[in-house]
Formats: C-alpha cells, structure tokens, sequence
C-alpha cells in the first residue's frame, strides 16, 4: 500500500497516510512503502512522467511480484495517480489498484468542461462521467 506523495507535504506528514491506514484494516508496517518524488516532480504540466516518482530500494522486496493499492485524495488530470502507477510497476508490482477518494473538476480546464457539459441531470454514481454509461464495461 502507498499513496500519491505531494511536492508540498511530502513523505508520512500528508494528511492521506492516516486515511491509506484506515483503508488497509490490519495496517502491517512491513506492507506499506513510501514513493519519493523523482526528477520529474518539477514538471508543472498535468502529465504522465515515469520519472515524476521513485521507489527507495528498501522497499522493492516489499511490492515485487505483488499487488499495491495507491491511495490519492484528490483526482484533477489523473497525471500524478498514473505515474504513481508507473513507477510502482517499474519497481516491479505485478498489479496496481488505484482508489481515488476525490474528483475535482475545474470549470476553466477544457477537458473538465467537456465532463461537466456531458451531463445535464444531476450526478450518478452509478454512471461513468466520460461515457455515460453504466461502469464497468459501459
């Protein structure tokens, strides 16, 4: 188990490491590790970088040939879940799931428009804002 770190409250301080705990019921230390931002947290643009962050090596044994369960708070492009992701397979997990706790969309970004535009009744769960359709498998 891990979470999405944050350039500005980065490592165990962030405020998601308590929720990624409750998540993960029996909370053994020896299964979470902790992602390091890489060279490529600098980039400003909301995009996939394999580089944005890094596993320590300390902690590979822990996720090799495993499945890890990233925790984020806050879903805007999906840019730093995905490359979270990236590195967690590039270290060597197996399978990676993703829990989102938050969609933030932003009325000014295109791309949210176009999902804020998409639907005119009020939101469903049960619905795929992208689609429309039922999730999975719409």
């Amino acid at each position: 188990m891990t979470f999405v770190p944050s350039a500005g409250r980065p490592g165990a301080n962030h405020p998601i490491v308590e929720l990624a705990r409750s998540v993960y019921g029996n909370n053994h230390r020896d299964s979470r590790v902790v992602l390091n931002s890489g060279p490529g947290i600098t980039d400003t643009q909301r995009r996939v970088r394999e580089d944005r962050f890094e596993l320590p090596r300390h902690f590979r044994h822990r996720i090799a040939d495993g499945h890890v369960l990233i925790v984020e708070d806050t879903w805007v492009s999906g840019a730093k879940l995905q490359s979270a992701a990236i590195a967690l397979k590039l270290a060597g997990a197996a399978t990676v799931t993703a829990l989102c706790v938050a969609r933030w969309c932003d009325s000014r970004m295109p791309e949210h428009r176009n999902l804020l535009d998409a639907h005119e009744s009020p939101y469903n769960a049960i619905l795929c804002p992208v689609t429309g359709g039922t999730c999975p498998g719409d």
